[in-house]
């Protein structure tokens, strides 16, 4: 029964992740056009767009956007998936306060869930005072999560060290990401601001994406190790 909740829970990642490449991509060839800094450019352009554009309705250059629906509901899902993945690693960790420190994850991992379903539900052009709030509450907690899992697995005899070390090598790459996102020049100031700002968001989106598949291959692993083999 154990086993099969944690193969859920990293299902539940897997999926998350795989549906979200896949529907953002489809959601990029429905965005019909329009940029923050010019309004009348067509359909999505990978440099010049945020992620976040393709929730908006209608889009920048005033059109109806098929795929906000699409985006909105697979933010969401991406959101619910973050909730059950983290609980695997009380099980799969072996220390108890490698346990304890995996727990103190699983609230912040229903944080960060809680703050990719806000983004979701708030579009930038809807709200976008509470879609930043959200924004900054997903990357800070799951900064926050990544660090503290990563001590996790350090200290346990079980997981491999090569996992800490990417989570730390994610952790870095988010930290200078989430700087970029606060501190960093406002996209609508220039091209180049915009530009910077889009490419740190995709940079840190598809490292997340590749990361959190790295570590569903290191639970799997280690479920393996806990399943009796019954041949």
């Amino acid at each position: 029964m154990k086993e099969r909740i944690i193969r859920t829970c990293i299902i539940a990642c897997v999926f998350g992740v795989f549906q979200y490449f896949i529907l953002t991509i489809y959601g990029m060839q429905l965005y019909p056009g329009g940029t923050v800094q010019e309004r009348s450019t067509d359909g999505y352009l990978f440099w010049q767009n945020f992620l976040s554009d393709l929730g908006r309705h209608p889009a920048w250059n005033g059109e109806k956007n098929a795929g906000a629906p699409i985006y909105k509901l697979t933010l969401s899902l991406v959101g619910y998936s973050l909730m059950l993945f983290f609980p695997a690693f009380v099980w799969l960790l072996k220390k108890p306060f490698s346990r304890i420190l995996a727990g103190i994850c699983v609230v912040i991992g229903f944080l960060a869930g809680y703050g990719y379903i806000g983004i979701a539900l708030n579009p930038v052009n809807i709200d976008y005072g509470r879609h930043i709030n959200f924004v900054q509450l997903s990357f800070i907690s799951f900064c926050l999560l990544c660090l503290i899992l990563s001590i996790a697995i350090y200290i346990d005899d079980k997981f491999p060290n090569k996992y800490a070390f990417a989570l730390w090598a994610f952790c870095f790459v988010l930290a200078v990401q989430i700087c970029i996102m606060i501190l960093g020049p406002r996209s609508w100031q220039s091209e180049a601001a915009l530009r910077l700002q889009v490419l740190a968001q995709k940079i840190i989106v598809y490292a997340q994406m590749f990361t959190m598949l790295y570590l569903a291959r290191g639970c799997f692993q280690q479920l393996n190790k806990l399943t009796p083999n019954t041949k």
